[in-house]
């Protein structure tokens, strides 16, 4: 962050003019003229940048202690990465994952966390998983560590921690597969319902299913896979199709693929 301003600099000038862009930087830019009017009282009380009494700071931002104490902590488990390493070393020890919750505010910084972690779990698993804090992703984290999504979530649901659900990520993957092979499966559905058409019952059942709005992912693969392959969708999709169309009769013959049928239609129609 640069800080520009054409008065005398002294440090609490400095702040403040950086006021606005600190309460952006948190995500909190409603918070920026609270900050600026608590910067002002601390330089009017004489006070230096480097030594701030804790009153003096309850005071001015209108804090209990206990409300400033805990956040304090908060920054402390940040700095030192112990709040962001509690859901990875849940995947592999809920109890110490739980431990390490209790008492996140007490490392002050990453060196010691790690002291701690190697005292537990021995310097290889501790200097892996420090390293893996270093990434923010997910996915590659639980695979460095060999923990399927499945696994990972239920360590952090026993924790009341948030689960992670892939719901967005498969409706994506599940409509371009859909898209792709749709005219096949709009294929099966039509070839399954001729019988019923040529003894003129109702058709209700090939209107219901023809546009294929009722095939949907598994729910239960958005909290336990991270992909979703062509076989698994293929195979999901013959499932739903076994249990939704009526069953062939012994003489029934497929009939001419829709592709065909259209072409042969086009060129009648020329």
């Amino acid at each position: 962050m640069v800080v520009v301003h054409s008065e005398p600099r002294t440090g609490w000038r400095v702040l403040r003019t950086a006021a606005s862009a600190v309460a952006a930087l948190i995500g909190a830019p409603y918070l920026a003229d609270l900050l600026w009017k608590a910067l002002t009282k601390l330089e009017e009380r004489g006070l230096k940048t480097d030594h701030v009494p804790e009153e003096d700071l309850t005071d001015v931002l209108d804090l209990q202690p206990h409300q400033l104490h805990a956040v304090l902590a908060e920054r402390a488990s940040q700095r030192s990465g112990s709040a962001r390493l509690v859901p990875l070393l849940a995947c592999l020890e809920l109890d110490l994952a739980e431990q390490l919750r209790q008492h996140a505010e007490d490392f002050s910084d990453g060196a010691a966390l790690l002291t701690w972690l190697t005292e537990r779990i021995g310097a290889p698993n501790a200097e892996q998983l420090m390293r893996l804090l270093e990434d923010d992703d997910r996915e590659r984290q639980l695979s460095a560590i060999s923990v399927p999504l499945a696994d990972a979530n239920r360590a952090w649901r026993a924790l009341g921690l948030p689960e992670i659900d892939n719901r967005d990520r498969h409706e994506r993957h599940f409509a371009a597969w859909l898209q792709r092979n749709r005219p096949a499966l709009a294929e099966r559905i039509r070839d399954a319902y001729r019988d019923v058409h040529r003894s003129g019952r109702s058709l209700a059942g090939y209107v219901k299913l023809r546009d294929l709005s009722l095939l949907a992912p598994d729910p239960a693969w958005h909290t336990t896979l991270w992909h979703l392959s062509d076989e698994l969708l293929q195979a999901h999709s013959d499932a739903w199709l076994m249990k939704q169309l009526p069953a062939p009769s012994s003489t029934s013959r497929p009939l001419r693929p829709l592709a065909e049928v259209r072409e042969a239609s086009f060129r009648l129609a020329a």
